[in-house]
């Protein structure tokens, strides 16, 4: 977006020379790669909202990826079961640039991408990883997606059969309306964000029973992932129904995590993990009570059954309440980052 004058923004719009335009491959790599030397810790490539790069653009930001020793995290090239242009071919580009050029691969949301082809997927990827490479996935806890309305998402005619869903499986959510064809082409022009409701629940069981899928909440305003997926696996798929344990699912929401972003920083070899010389990033919640709040209609409703949450040993949720601060208190966050190499 940087690289063709795109205004700032979440994502480029579905016309932009930004999302269309090929080629410039020269000034991308030279603008990650100054992020990379100043401490970046993985390239993310939204490759489905750019249609206009090149599968070479691709393999020349993992090399990039590779000399720094930073992970790819990838939401790949197409949706769906479908077999021409679907998930499947999709995740096949990735692996085979994970082979050639050995860069670590996290692949972004696998069931809201490959939909009913998540068991298929989730089978190559543990090929993969049995075989050698450095690849895990993530997925978030729902069966809706979120993405904004004038992105490239939709840019192929066929996304309805790829989702598997009409206009009206799209909720436009600064109304909350169902879309129809005439919604969908006016809300297309002006923007904004929906909701998704293409994602089988069978897609998000794979993933939580697949050793591994990391969670991760891939949050958005405007969809109740942002504030209550991790109470939502713990009460509902662990507690309510045992999908998994809940030390699998702590796992997949602390270390495997960490343990993903390790070679891009010490600082994570001290995270998602309770030992002695670990920092103290701890969420005290109770198994019994844990439940996730937010919903499609209020989604920043706090979960319950938290009772507390340090950050760098200090109380930020104490007794299930906010620690109100001050702007000019010092705050216990800190900033996570890999090496510096930039010289001026």
């Amino acid at each position: 977006m940087k690289v063709f004058n795109h205004p700032p923004g979440f994502l480029p719009q579905s016309d932009s020379p930004a999302a269309l335009q090929p080629d410039r491959i020269d000034e991308i790599k030279k603008e990650i790669e100054y992020g990379l030397q100043r401490g970046a810790m993985a390239v993310g490539f939204g490759i489905h909202y750019v249609p206009g790069a090149t599968r070479w653009e691709i393999v020349e930001c993992f090399r990039l990826a590779k000399k720094y020793d930073v992970c790819c995290h990838v939401h790949m090239r197409h949706f769906g079961a479908q077999e021409k242009n679907g998930s499947l071919a999709a995740l096949q580009e990735i692996l085979a640039l994970g082979a050639c050029t050995k860069a670590a691969i996290n692949v972004c949301h696998l069931h809201s991408t490959c939909l009913a082809a998540t068991h298929n997927a989730l089978e190559l990827i543990q090929d993969a990883h049995k075989n050698g490479m450095d690849i895990t996935t993530e997925f978030y806890p729902y069966l809706a997606g979120c993405s904004t309305i004038d992105s490239a998402l939709f840019n192929d005619d066929l996304w309805q059969e790829q989702l598997g869903i009409n206009y009206n499986g799209l909720t436009y959510i600064n109304t909350g309306e169902q879309l129809d064809a005439n919604s969908f082409a006016k809300y297309r022009k002006e923007g904004g964000l929906i909701l998704i409701n293409s994602i089988p629940e069978e897609a998000v069981l794979e993933c939580l029973r697949s050793p591994i899928t990391l969670m991760g909440s891939d949050a958005l305003r405007g969809h109740p992932r942002a504030a209550g997926s991790c109470a939502r696996v713990l009460g509902h798929y662990v507690r309510d129904r045992g999908i998994i344990s809940l030390m699998e699912a702590i796992r997949k929401m602390s270390l495997l995590p960490a343990q993903r972003l390790e070679s891009a920083s010490s600082q994570m070899k001290t995270r998602g993990r309770v030992c002695e010389g670990a920092t103290a990033d701890l969420c005290i919640f109770d198994p019994v009570t844990i439940k996730d709040c937010a919903t499609y209609q209020q989604p920043k409703l706090p979960s319950q059954g938290i009772i507390h949450v340090l950050v760098n040993g200090k109380f930020v949720v104490r007794d299930r309440k906010l620690v109100i601060m001050d702007s000019n208190t010092n705050l216990p966050g800190r900033a996570i980052r890999g090496g510096i190499r930039y010289k001026l």
